[in-house]
């Protein structure tokens, strides 16, 4: 008996394991903007609403539902304008959550003051410029903004294309990764969209690349922001290979994010895999060269650094096409601060090395983790990434999921089973 009631323990474990939790649409908002007009779901125009909230179906309601609670008064179901609960002119279309997320202790929901923030633990859902005749939009929009606060996780859907252009998206280090985006015209009411690029690895490091400066675009005035015509984002792989030595597989996801807003794009996964030395971290590693194209806009032919073990001296080479007395160059630490410069050096078309500073493990300043090597000659400048490393790396990245533990149990579990059994028989 007491095996049965394990194994339907461990059933009802691996049937939380693979939950997930359902989503409601709650608003559908037409911009992002401080002119947005809302919709209520389901929209009947979707292309020009294509910007939803959505709340745990757990906590969602139909006006109908006798255990309903009015939240949002709208104008009308379409083009509408916005009141909060306490507002009451607008009593014909209403959007609706279950009533013990006001009727619990505490309060699972609860409206802002104007230009208040949210209470600690509670997150920000909807903003609406005022509590009645008020335009709604992501948080952060209103001066004065009255803002829906919730304990529970809301979640925001914007339609945000977003993709790398090589299938499958799998690189051998060093690389060139091209990520493409665009973002529909009905997202981009009231001007550009400041993104930024997140790429997250398999070990937790984060790497975070602003696009809202001036980039490369499918159209003459393409910015790094997200517009409706196609832009392009190259990052090498230089810039992302945290605490890595030898053979090594590395799995990466990467995401857009708002600057502005908690709107994302889906995710996209790539592989970089990055071959030679030992797998330790401490042995041998690339030196990655990225070229530049010659001409007047940069005359850095290339920067180039080592991988190295902490306690050693980094190795940073770099050229140019043309002879220049003065470049300025840098290193900063992990974590943004200068460790070297920035200071003028010489420039020339013969690779010049630098090879002065020591990665210290007993000086706080210099931390194992990604530094960035820095060039700037005239108005143009390059940067190259290395990592210092302390601890060995695995030759490939485990899953160390919930999944694989219970496969364990599982099977401890049928083999203790299975000895009951013989032992009985046996009997």
């Amino acid at each position: 008996m007491k095996y049965l009631f394990l194994a339907g323990f461990l059933l009802l474990l691996i049937g939380a394991a693979f939950a997930v939790v359902p989503y409601s649409d709650f608003i559908a908002i037409s911009s992002f903007d401080a002119q947005a007009h809302a919709c209520k779901p389901p929209c009947s125009d979707p292309i020009n609403y294509p910007n939803k909230i959505l709340v745990p179906t757990q906590y969602f309601a139909n006006c109908t539902d006798s255990g309903s609670t009015r939240v949002l008064g709208l104008s009308s179901a379409i083009n509408a304008h916005v009141e909060q609960m306490s507002s009451t002119i607008y009593k014909d279309t209403n959007i609706c959550l279950s009533n013990n997320v006001f009727t619990s202790y505490p309060n699972l929901c609860y409206f802002s003051l104007p230009g208040a923030s949210c209470s600690s633990g509670y997150s920000c859902a909807l903003g609406l410029s005022g509590n009645t005749n008020a335009h709604p939009s992501f948080c952060g929009v209103f001066s004065g903004e009255v803002k829906l606060c919730c304990l529970f996780t809301t979640k925001t859907f914007c339609p945000i294309n977003f993709s790398i252009t090589k299938t499958p998206a799998d690189f051998n280090h060093p690389a060139d990764i091209n990520f493409v985006y665009s973002c529909p015209a009905a997202t981009l009411k009231g001007g550009e969209f400041p993104m930024n690029l997140v790429i997250t690895d398999s070990f937790g490091y984060t790497k975070t690349i602003s696009l809202s400066q001036i980039g490369l675009g499918a159209s003459a005035n393409a910015y790094g922001a997200c517009y409706s015509s196609p832009s392009w984002q190259l990052v090498n792989t230089s810039q992302l290979l945290s605490a890595m030595g030898g053979d090594v597989t590395h799995n990466f996801t990467a995401v857009l994010q708002s600057q502005s807003s908690p709107c994302s794009s889906s995710e996209v996964s790539f592989i970089v895999r990055q071959g030679a030395a030992t797998g330790t971290g401490t042995g041998t590693v690339p030196i990655i060269t990225i070229p530049t194209t010659s001409g007047n806009d940069c005359n850095i032919q290339s920067i180039s650094a080592q991988n190295i073990p902490v306690d050693s001296n980094v190795s940073v080479s770099y050229s140019c096409y043309y002879s220049d007395p003065i470049g300025t160059f840098s290193i900063t630490n992990p974590y943004g601060v200068a460790v070297v410069g920035p200071q003028s050096v010489p420039c020339s078309t013969n690779q010049i090395n630098f090879r002065d500073l020591k990665i210290d493990s007993k000086n706080p300043a210099l931390p194992a983790g990604v530094y960035t090597a820095k060039l700037a000659v005239g108005s143009c400048s390059r940067e190259f990434y290395f990592s210092a490393t302390t601890a060995s790396k695995p030759q490939s990245v485990p899953d160390t999921g919930l999944i694989p533990v219970l496969i364990s149990l599982l099977a401890v579990l049928f083999i203790a089973f299975g000895k009951k059994r013989i032992t009985g028989k046996i009997k």
